[in-house]
């Protein structure tokens, strides 16, 4: 028979990091206020029990109809402002340097606001042009730079990366360098990621000179297999930022220009978004930054941190995660991206409207 763990044994829950506690809590209140729902008291939820559906909150279907229309932005910004004060006090209970945050409304910015300080020493208020660190975020800004080249011709989701990365052989399963895009950008393409080998304590960058060629040479030395000494490749998921980075790599050498410039070429500037930073000019001197800073213990004044990934030099991490933007642009980024599905949306539609008359006609016949 079975014995049930002792609960004092097991090991406690882990929670998320900070940054996504935040998060998580702040979006539950705007959300709460665009549809007139009282905030519950467990903000961490997980998407699968998350009430919010697409065009619904499946909480109060009069409210949703409510929220939906005959309302004006103004009712809603009405109630945003109100969450205001509670997004305040996240900011003083987490204790962090300020909070920057927008909504995006029925395809309209209706709502901008930024607690706290981007400068402590200086006290300089944030903004919601201030430039925040975007992490991971930054994949996002790869993935739509990969549909520009495969339009383009340049390269294509089945591309592999032994095409356009020089000196890419990984040595535990050379397969991995002729696999497809697609493998690196849903991370299963097998590699290892020591990524602690690149990115050092203070998240100051321990690559040399040749900072690109370095990170080739680490992941062609990059362990391939699982515990039980099976190749990985196609067969597990791994989160790899440094795998996004050799994507990057792969994109600047079809175009022939640094990444950081392909990004404002054929993404930033035609969309407008000109507070988002891709170079190290950009987030030096008296530009608007929000400066990276950490606290050991309570009660400790902030120490602030360098942050060396925002480099044109050093498109790997670049890619995966050194992009710096603005309230304002991530806004704007929003938009595009569900203006482009729900494009992709009706075209399917259309398509799929398209094949069934087709099978009609064909079956009449």
């Amino acid at each position: 028979m079975p014995v049930a763990p002792n609960p004092a044994a097991l090991p406690p829950p882990q929670l998320p990091p900070l940054h996504l506690q935040i998060a998580t809590a702040i979006s539950w209140l705007l959300f709460s206020r665009i549809y007139g729902i009282p905030p519950r008291t467990r903000l961490q939820q997980t998407v699968s029990t998350c009430p919010f559906k697409m065009g619904s909150t499946s909480e109060d279907p009069e409210r949703d109809s409510k929220a939906g229309s005959g309302e004006t932005n103004a009712d809603v910004i009405a109630r945003l402002e109100r969450a205001v004060e509670d997004i305040g006090k996240i900011h003083a209970l987490c204790n962090v340097p300020s909070i920057s945050f927008g909504v995006l409304h029925q395809g309209e910015i209706i709502f901008r606001r930024s607690i706290g300080m981007r400068d402590v020493e200086k006290q300089l208020p944030a903004t919601p042009s201030t430039l925040y660190p975007l992490g991971s975020v930054s994949k996002t800004f790869l993935s739509a730079a990969l549909g520009v080249a495969a339009d383009d011709g340049k390269l294509h989701w089945s591309s592999t990366l032994a095409d356009f990365v020089e000196g890419f052989h990984p040595q535990g399963d050379e397969a991995i360098a002729t696999a497809e895009i697609t493998e690196f950008m849903r991370h299963t393409s097998g590699l290892g990621c020591p990524q602690v080998m690149v990115i050092g304590p203070n998240g100051v960058l321990l690559s040399g000179e040749d900072r690109e060629k370095g990170i080739v040479d680490l992941l062609n030395e990059a362990p391939t297999t699982d515990a039980e000494n099976q190749q990985r490749l196609g067969e597990c998921f791994q989160y790899n930022n440094l795998a996004y980075g050799l994507v990057g790599m792969a994109l600047q050498d079809a175009y022939g220009m640094r990444y950081s410039g392909f990004l404002r070429e054929h993404i930033l500037y035609p969309l407008g978004m000109h507070q988002t930073a891709t170079s190290r000019t950009e987030v030096s001197g008296d530009a608007e930054v929000a400066h990276t800073y950490c606290q050991v213990k309570e009660g400790d004044g902030f120490r602030r941190l360098p942050f060396q990934l925002t480099d044109e030099r050093n498109t790997p991490i670049l890619a995966a995660m050194g992009i710096r933007s603005s309230v304002n642009d991530m806004l704007q980024w929003a938009a595009a991206i569900l203006s482009a599905e729900s494009c992709e949306n009706v075209e399917n539609e259309e398509n799929d409207n398209e094949e069934n008359d087709n099978e009609e006609n064909d079956n009449e016949e």
